[in-house]
């Protein structure tokens, strides 16, 4: 959000099937058909009106049983010069919330973990991050898990649509003192980290 006080990363993990892409596919098509929605091509929380907003919600408060979301909250005035430079800021704060992500789940039951992250401006900047994330699998993941790493636009995938609309509800709490998109899925979100809540220092 332009303008915010925070930095948001959010995170959800989810297992086949992907039931939810369904529900959320429908909808779409629900608003192209009847709704005067000709436009939509994916969903968007900031971009979206209220209607289709809360018939999102609404879907993600349904069917939250199929996914967990966490993510790192980090306020924008406590965050150190020396960790502005954006990709070493992406890289480490991305990694500190895949690290608390992996260390969560059961990874007896896994045989391969895909990451599918957000389309980066540049190939630089995508071979940067990924270094920074490999390095920290190999680290934690048992060696007979595979994993893969991949960058796709928000508009080809539900998952990242959903995590966009969880960082929504998000800054609306964060921000304004909002709950009400979160209150749709709080139930679902499994870590929530206030990266410096207790620290005093302040840059600007």
């Amino acid at each position: 959000m332009k303008g915010s006080k925070y930095y948001i990363f959010g995170c959800l993990i989810k297992q086949r099937p992907f039931l939810i892409s369904n529900h959320l596919e429908n909808l779409k098509f629900d608003l192209l058909q009847y709704g005067g929605y000709e436009h939509l091509t994916h969903f968007h929380a900031q971009n979206d009106n209220k209607y289709v907003r809360e018939k999102v919600y609404e879907i993600l408060k349904t069917h939250s049983n199929q996914f967990d979301l966490y993510s790192n909250i980090i306020q924008k005035n406590k965050t150190n010069p020396a960790l502005r430079n954006p990709i070493k800021f992406y890289s480490k704060m991305l990694s500190y919330l895949l690290r608390y992500v992996i260390s969560q789940q059961q990874l007896v039951n896994y045989k391969e973990i895909i990451i599918v992250a957000d389309r980066v401006p540049t190939t630089q900047n995508k071979s940067l991050l990924e270094k920074s994330i490999k390095f920290m699998l190999k680290e934690m993941l048992p060696f007979n898990i595979k994993y893969k790493i991949l960058h796709h636009p928000s508009m080809s995938n539900h998952g990242l649509q959903i995590v966009d609309y969880y960082c929504y509800s998000l800054s609306k709490k964060y921000e304004l003192n909002e709950t009400l998109y979160y209150d749709y899925i709080k139930h679902r979100a499994k870590s929530e980290f206030d990266f410096f809540k207790t620290g005093a220092t302040t840059y600007y």
